[in-house]
């Protein structure tokens, strides 16, 4: 998708990021390995430089990028916010909240989290994430990494949990690479489910179901640290989530023991 012509946009950078914005937006791309401590990038005619760099080197590339005092420079690292940008510039942040790969564009209805120097500054990156299809939202930067680690809790820790039930699986009989695949798919099904409904209708299995016996027999089976794992989670989902049917039940066997 194209951005409008009246909206000049640069990406610095070769990694995913870059590539998935680059898939959604017909923009000038430089590559920011080009770009050494002994020397500068003058880029003219722009209205927005996203920095889609690695976290450590956002603020090297950024000390030696050159633009016009009205630019916005912003980066599109989630876990950072506006202050390891040169405060000689205007500082902006736009985060896409997706897994990128860098050769599709960004998700259509993806959360983008925003921040600028100002309102206006915001505003615009703001735009920009509507024009992209994207969802906006302003996160400032001492909320940054509370909102990085809710993005790893669900988006990379996730894949741990993955690779516990396919550990389980194996152990059940089921070769390897069905059992990814298939809980990949599963994982795939609940969070289309999460995204059309709230979480206590979009959550499926026994705790949703009330079914305290399944429970204790999952139990029973699990060695002692994943079963703490699995008596933790099942307690957000009781006290958290608070599936309908879950509730008024005895859930003590959910208990740290």
């Amino acid at each position: 998708m194209a951005a409008p012509s009246s909206v000049r946009v640069v990406v610095v950078g070769t990694g995913r990021a870059a590539g998935a914005l680059l898939a959604s937006l017909e923009v000038a791309q430089i590559a920011a390995r080009n770009i050494s401590s002994r020397g500068s990038l003058a880029i003219d005619d722009v209205d927005i430089v996203l920095l889609a760099v690695s976290d450590d080197a956002i603020a090297h590339v950024a000390a030696h990028v050159v633009v016009e005092v009205d630019v916005i420079v912003a980066h599109v690292a989630g876990s950072r916010g506006r202050d390891v940008l040169p405060a000689l510039v205007r500082r902006g942040v736009f985060h896409p909240l997706a897994s990128l790969d860098g050769t599709r564009a960004v998700p259509e209805g993806t959360l983008c989290a925003t921040d600028g120097d100002d309102d206006l500054i915001d505003a615009t990156l703001q735009a920009l994430a509507h024009r992209l299809s994207l969802t906006p939202c302003r996160v400032v930067d001492v909320d940054r990494a509370r909102y990085h680690a809710g993005a790893v809790i669900a988006g990379n820790l996730a894949t741990a949990l993955l690779q516990l039930g396919v550990d389980e699986l194996v152990r059940a009989g089921v070769p390897d690479e069905l059992a990814r695949v298939g809980l990949a798919r599963l994982l795939a099904s609940t969070a289309q489910r999460a995204i059309e409904q709230p979480l206590d209708h979009a959550v499926t299995g026994p705790v949703a179901r009330g079914d305290v016996e399944t429970v204790a027999r999952h139990l029973a089976v699990l060695g002692d640290d994943v079963g703490a794992i699995y008596r933790r989670l099942s307690r957000v989902l009781v006290k958290r989530v608070r599936p309908a049917k879950a509730q008024g039940l005895d859930w003590s066997i959910l208990d740290d023991k």
